[in-house]
């Protein structure tokens, strides 16, 4: 699904005043319980959701932003070195986290021989923050190297995906269309004319007997560029985003960061991305400031101090929540262990070792 029932919006104009739409399948996702889970948050029953991705073990409460993105970073890693191949994203709701993660990964993946520098370019491209702040520049300057995990930006009818194996042109419908994603596998031609950079890319259902295939698609800097200015070339490294900027992108494997900002359309979006797998992080420091604003009565020492997972995720499920949904809460969510643990911590104050 890409948004979400309002989709219908953008052609109100040439279609019936009753028109509608509404979401009744899911297919991205592999796991049946996935799907389902998918489905609760588009009618904004977060509880539900949030219960399945529990029982699951795909929540993970970290003590401080700090700890979050140290989790996250480790996460990425032990998921790449174990399928090295499959598409990845990291998904958060603040712009300044997001440049955070995007750099620290690429970083890694350049030092660990990933992503090879001896092979950068060097292209402008259009600066998305820009939408929506008359601050910032119109464009930014970017290098991107083979081994690099990029989106693109702008539909092409002209450029089709081929197969990586035969070399053969899918179908008409099967181009390079907005937030495709892939792995720049070459790079070559020149600055003067154009570089010429090769995307492999993931194409579900195209491979024999319906599985996912590996193609490919070429670009010139020359000639794939941004509609409102010829100098830009619309693509980006795509290691870490926004919630918003996600929608309509689909990989394997979501790393999820929960934000203040994450409400239930934000959810809905970034838990629709994956294919396989996702995991979600939460940060107590900042749920625990978060119940605080709602609670002034309540200290953010004794929040911290006191809360256990359960009622910290029950505080972020009511800001996932349709409004009328606020008391869909996943009171019982967390395993029996965790639950001793709280419960022996808060009255011994000793710890328990996992």
């Amino acid at each position: 699904p890409i948004g979400d029932c309002n989709s219908l919006e953008i052609i109100k104009n040439i279609i019936p005043k009753e028109a509608h739409a509404v979401i009744s399948e899911i297919r991205r996702q592999n796991s049946i319980s996935h799907r389902s889970a998918v489905l609760f948050l588009k009618d904004g029953k977060s509880g539900e959701a949030l219960y399945i991705y529990q029982q699951q073990e795909m929540l993970k409460f970290m003590n401080s932003q700090s700890d979050l993105i140290g989790e996250v970073l480790k996460d990425y890693f032990t998921a790449l070195k174990h399928k090295p191949n499959d598409s990845m994203l990291v998904i958060a709701m603040d712009n300044k986290l997001v440049r955070e993660l995007s750099v620290r990964i690429r970083e890694i993946l350049i030092k660990i021989g990933k992503v090879d520098m001896s092979t950068a370019i060097t292209v402008q491209i259009p600066n998305d923050s820009a939408k929506s702040s008359n601050n910032e520049p119109k464009y930014i300057t970017q290098d991107f190297a083979v081994g690099d995990v990029i989106h693109f930006k702008k539909n092409d009818k002209n450029i089709k995906l081929k197969d990586k194996i035969t070399n053969r042109e899918y179908d008409a419908e099967t181009f390079l269309t907005n937030k495709t994603n892939g792995r720049i596998s070459g790079i070559s031609g020149s600055k003067e004319n154009g570089y010429e950079i090769m995307v492999d890319i993931e194409v579900p259902g195209k491979g024999p007997n319906g599985t996912e295939a590996l193609a490919y698609v070429k670009i010139n800097t020359k000639l794939y560029t941004d509609n409102s200015n010829k100098i830009l070339v619309p693509i980006d490294l795509n290691y870490a985003i926004t919630a918003y900027s996600s929608q309509g992108q689909t990989v394997k494997k979501v790393f999820l960061v929960d934000g203040e900002l994450m409400k239930r359309r934000e959810a809905y979006v970034a838990c629709s991305r994956h294919r396989d797998a996702m995991t979600i992080y939460f940060d107590k420091d900042a749920l625990a400031k978060s119940i605080h604003k709602d609670n002034p009565n309540i200290k953010f020492e004794e929040i911290k101090k006191e809360y256990n997972n359960i009622q910290f995720l029950n505080h972020a499920s009511r800001k996932w929540a349709r409004p009328s949904y606020q008391n869909s809460v996943p009171l019982h969510s967390l395993n029996l262990r965790n639950d001793i643990r709280t419960a022996f911590e808060l009255n011994t104050n000793e710890n328990i070792n996992p």
